[in-house]
C-alpha cells in the first residue's frame, strides 16, 4: 500500500513523491492544505520533495521551507521563497527566523519523526503570527490493524506506514491532544484518513485472530483511523471528550466464553458424541457432573 508520505530509510528523494488530489477527502495532504487556507505565510517543515509545497503555492501561499534530505529540499526549492537545509530540532529558531511571522506552521508526518516533539511545538509558537495556527497530520498507533497484531502477539516494524522504523514517537487521539495541550495549544479542527484493516500495512492474519474478534476490534472508536490531521491554535480549549464505542471488555466474553456458554458448548459436544441419552444420563446425576462442565470438563 502507499506510505503516509514519508521517505523510506536511505531512499532517494523519488520516494516523497505523491500527487496531491484536493479532490480526495481521504489524503493527509489534502487536509493539510484544505486546513492551512489559501494566500497565507507558512512554514513547512519537512517539505520533502515538494508536493504539497507547489500545492499551497498554486493557491497564493508564501511558503519557508525546512528539509533535512538535502537532494529532496532541492526539489522542492522552486516552490519556496525560501528553503533551509537541515534538522528543526537542531536549528536556531530566532537565528533562523529572525522577525520572521507565520499564519501557518505544517509538520505533515514530521512530529513522530523527532527526539523532543513537545520543545519543538513549544519552541514555533513564538514563529506564529497573532492569529497563528499549527497544522499537523499524525499516524494512528491505534488502528485495528496494529491491535490485531498486538492481540497475535506481533509489533513488527517496516520501512514505512504506521510502524515505519523511524518513527520515535506513537500517538492516539487521546495522545496527539495531550500532545498539544501540554505545549500550550488548543486543537480546534480534528480531520483524519481512513483505512481499512485488509490495507494496512500493518499485516493481520486471518488465521491468527477469530473473526468475531476482529469485528468487535474494528468497531471500536478510531479502529480504522490511519491518521489524524488535526489544527491547533495557541491557547486553551476543552477537554477531548472520550469515544464512545463498545467496551473493550466484550472482547474477553468472546475470546474466554463465561460459564453458562462454556457449558452449553460442552452439553453440545455432549449430544454430538453421545447424542440426546448422553445428556440425560448427566441430568439424572447433575452432582456427578456439573462441577467438571463449568471447569470445561464433561464429566462422565
Amino acid at each position: 500500500m502507499r506510505a503516509i508520505g514519508e521517505p523510506t530509510p536511505d531512499a532517494g528523494p523519488a520516494t516523497y513523491d505523491i500527487e496531491v488530489d484536493l479532490d480526495n477527502p481521504n489524503m493527509s495532504q489534502t487536509h493539510v492544505v484544505l486546513l492551512t487556507g489559501e494566500g497565507k505565510d507558512v512554514l513547512e517543515v519537512g517539505t520533502a520533495t515538494g508536493a504539497t509545497t507547489r500545492v499551497l503555492k498554486e493557491r497564493g501561499c508564501r511558503v519557508t521551507g525546512v528539509e533535512v534530505d538535502p537532494d529532496a529540499a532541492e526539489r522542492a526549492r522552486p516552490h519556496c521563497e525560501r528553503m533551509l537545509v537541515g534538522d528543526i530540532e537542531a536549528m536556531d529558531l530566532a537565528e533562523a527566523f529572525g522577525a520572521q511571522r507565520f499564519d501557518v506552521i505544517i509538520f505533515a508526518d514530521v512530529l513522530e519523526h523527532l527526539v523532543h516533539p513537545e520543545r519543538i511545538l513549544a519552541d514555533v509558537r513564538g514563529l506564529l503570527s497573532a492569529d497563528g495556527a499549527v497544522v499537523a497530520s499524525i499516524p494512528n498507533v491505534a488502528h485495528a490493524s496494529v491491535r490485531l497484531a498486538l492481540l497475535a502477539g506481533r509489533f513488527d516494524y517496516t520501512d514505512r506506514g504506521l510502524l515505519d522504523r523511524t518513527h520515535l514517537r506513537f500517538y492516539t487521539r487521546g495522545t496527539v491532544d495531550e500532545l498539544f495541550r501540554d505545549t500550550g495549544y488548543a486543537i480546534e479542527r480534528w480531520e483524519r484518513v481512513a483505512l481499512d484493516v485488509v490495507d494496512s500495512d500493518v499485516e493481520v492474519r486471518s488465521d491468527e485472530i477469530p473473526p468475531a474478534i476482529v469485528r468487535r476490534v474494528v468497531a471500536e472508536p478510531d479502529a480504522l483511523t490511519y491518521q489524524f490531521v488535526v489544527r491547533a491554535r495557541p491557547g486553551v480549549g476543552p477537554a477531548l471528550e472520550p469515544p464512545v464505542g463498545p467496551p473493550l471488555a466484550a472482547l474477553w466474553d468472546l475470546r474466554e466464553p463465561g460459564p453458562a456458554r462454556r457449558a452449553a458448548r460442552r452439553l453440545a459436544s455432549v449430544r454430538r458424541r453421545e447424542g440426546w441419552r448422553g445428556i440425560a444420563r448427566r441430568a439424572a446425576t447433575p452432582w456427578r457432573w456439573l462441577p467438571g462442565l463449568l471447569r470445561g470438563r464433561v464429566g462422565r
